[in-house]
């Protein structure tokens, strides 16, 4: 029975509570604002190209309508100047499409490590809109003074950038431009040249056919790929990252610091005029021939020089010994002279209480079993070979040669490591964050392979590797050589620092 009654009391209570509707004075419901009351729109049905010139106040506001063409395909570039607005009192542009909303005050401000920079001219380029909707323009400031308007829209030329021609425009920190590209079915790559003469320090960005497109000095570096350009720029761009399209975008700075360091330009000295172009870069079969002919031309050195080898003098062959050499009569006759003069005494060469024909003690004779080995006694040789004037014997010199290859191995190991983790650390970084600064080198000639951006760069290196390998081959072959023949022909040979050459 209790928990009938419950059930029944649950019932009742739960449509009251979700009923419940919180408590509002009737004095604020529908009370309107002093400011809307006192704003009086005016209305104007604009039309592109066509210059609006007029004044607005804190109870005046200016809406252009510009109406929906089918016909056009390019977005709409916006420019407004206003000489009277001021950060105190600035004039407010809200421009208003069927999906997206861009808003901006007149002046600009950018603000700097050296101080503030003013703008009373913006023109900006609103997103492409599919739809071809009509475009709404409000106009309006919280000011109570009069601050003067100068509106004019025209429709973007050549917004679309076609493969293998030159564009030509002017950018300046409050005019920013951009255009569009997409890749056709043939197209998988391009390479984006800019080239200008003029010094301000300008942002290159490449950012996705996706709205809103970023072009202000404090946002481009928020999506896609980005670069600092003064005089010459460039990057390398892949159908497979971008295959919807692509936002080239050129933002001016309001100084140099970004690209020199130093705080330059300002205002009106901040205007660029630049020159891009767009070029279809080499596909993946160019890569695969242009890879194929190089190592086809290190094979064809690598067979000269082994034919060459094959073909050059071969090494005289060692003698045998049972024939001996007219030099090697002369040194034995003058070895045996010398042991002849050592070993035959003629006085005695004990001390009292020894006679001459007591045994001496062989420790106490020099027999010189040790004349093969000790300089002193090689350089009395009348014949000398070049290979006994060393103050060292063979084998410790080829061991001290040897010391070079192991010194340059280990640094080669020391700077190697450091300089690849570096490379695919910075690869890495360079792709997440899309700041192209990171990594120094020619980007009007990179082309990118697989994780490596600068791949051609890269690849260059391979010449002194092979080249090395053939230098050590030829090395080790004239080791074995000079083996055969005999180390006591010629000058002592570092082997070691050969090696290490290599």
């Amino acid at each position: 029975m209790n928990f009938v009654k419950i059930l029944i009391l649950i019932v009742i209570l739960i449509p009251t509570c979700l009923s419940y509707v919180p408590y509002c004075p009737i004095s604020e419901k529908g009370q309107k604002s002093q400011l809307t009351e006192d704003v009086n729109p005016v209305v104007c049905n604009a039309k592109f190209g066509q210059q609006y010139i007029g004044n607005v106040t804190l109870d005046t506001e200016f809406i252009f309508v510009f109406p929906k063409d089918g016909r056009i395909t390019s977005p709409a570039r916006i420019t407004v100047i206003s000489k009277d607005a001021a950060p105190s009192h600035p004039l407010l542009v809200v421009v208003t499409q069927l999906k997206s909303i861009l808003s901006w005050q007149i002046p600009l401000v950018t603000d700097t490590p050296s101080g503030s920079y003013t703008y009373s001219q913006i023109s900006r380029t609103l997103c492409p809109d599919p739809d071809n909707g009509e475009i709404v323009v409000s106009l309006s400031t919280l000011s109570d003074f009069n601050i003067s308007f100068v509106l004019w829209v025209n429709i973007t030329q050549n917004f679309d950038i076609e493969l293998s021609r030159p564009y030509t425009l002017k950018v300046s920190p409050s005019e920013p431009q951009f255009y569009r590209f997409r890749f056709d079915n043939v197209t998988s790559s391009a390479l984006l040249h800019v080239e200008s003469h003029d010094s301000p320090c300008m942002t290159l960005s490449i950012q996705n056919n996706l709205c809103p497109v970023y072009d202000l000095e404090r946002t481009i570096q928020y999506q896609g790929l980005w670069q600092t350009v003064m005089t010459k720029g460039g990057i390398f761009l892949r159908k497979e990252e971008f295959p919807n399209g692509l936002f080239v975008v050129f933002v001016v700075h309001s100084t140099n610091i970004a690209c020199t360091g130093k705080m330059t330009g300002g205002n009106s000295d901040q205007v660029k005029s630049l020159t891009f172009q767009l070029e279809r870069s080499i596909g993946y079969w160019d890569y695969v021939i242009g890879v194929a002919s190089v190592l086809v031309v290190f094979f064809v050195i690598y067979l000269a020089a082994f034919f060459f080898t094959l073909c050059s003098k071969k090494p005289l062959p060692v003698q045998p010994h049972s024939v001996e050499s007219p030099i090697d009569a002369v040194n034995a006759q003058h070895y045996a002279a010398i042991s002849s003069c050592a070993t035959t005494p003629t006085t005695s060469i004990f001390p009292g209480g020894y006679s001459d024909d007591s045994d001496p003690d062989e420790t106490d004779v020099d027999l010189l079993y040790d004349a093969d080995s000790s300089k002193e006694v090689i350089r009395t040789k009348q014949i000398l070979f070049l290979s006994d004037l060393a103050q060292k014997d063979p084998r410790v010199l080829s061991v001290k040669s040897s010391l070079y290859l192991w010194i340059m191995m280990t640094v080669a190991v020391f700077y190697a490591l450091p300089v690849v983790q570096l490379v695919f650390t910075y690869q890495q970084v360079l792709y997440e964050t899309g700041n192209q600064d990171l990594c120094y080198y020619n980007f009007l000639c990179s082309h990118r392979l697989f994780f490596m951006s600068d791949f051609n760069h890269v690849f260059s290196n391979i010449g002194y590797l092979l080249f090395g390998l053939l230098f050590i081959g030829l090395t080790y072959r004239r080791q074995r050589i000079s083996h055969a023949v005999g180390s006591h022909l010629g000058i002592p040979y570092h082997y070691g620092m050969f090696y290490a050459l290599g």
